[in-house]
């Protein structure tokens, strides 16, 4: 899960782990993170935030695609 607000991590990503099928591999507050944790759990979905901040969401978005090809992307704005 990706997010620039921890507030949005911490809540998201509890609400998800109460699930008893979910569970949250990697939280990462920005593309970098996201990148290299991407590459490490290899996640069957990832949940970004769709403005976090910077033109790197985009890679991000392409780096999941292609890292993970059976990884579905779920692009969400709190807003």
């Amino acid at each position: 899960m990706v997010d620039d607000h921890p507030i949005i991590l911490s809540g998201v990503g509890a609400m998800i782990n109460s699930q008893d099928d979910l569970t949250i591999v990697g939280l990462a507050a920005n593309a970098d993170e996201a990148l290299e944790g991407i590459g490490k759990a290899r996640p069957d979905v990832a949940v970004i935030d769709i403005s976090l901040p910077g033109a790197k969401r985009r890679h991000v978005d392409r780096t999941a695609r292609r890292t993970v090809s059976r990884a579905r992307l779920h692009c969400a704005d709190g807003a």
